[in-house]
């Protein structure tokens, strides 16, 4: 299933992290066709893309699905 843009949906993480970063190049190698949105939380206006928060993506990896819940952390 895959949202009206053509994405699986929007996995927003911290950009200044090392691990997340590495994580997120193993996502993209994965996904080479780029289903699945990825962004820094640190670029403009991409936390409330989702409906989160600065400290919200500070605190967890945030994942906006196609069907338009949220999840985070191990969610």
């Amino acid at each position: 299933m895959s949202s009206a843009d053509g994405h699986a949906g929007r996995l927003v993480f911290d950009g200044e992290c090392g691990f997340c970063t590495r994580c997120v190049d193993w996502l993209r190698r994965l996904d080479p066709q780029g289903k699945v949105d990825v962004q820094p939380f640190q670029a403009d206006g991409v936390p409330a893309s989702i409906g989160a928060t600065v400290e919200e993506c500070r605190d967890a990896v945030q994942f906006l699905g196609p069907d338009g819940v949220r999840r985070s952390g191990a969610d």
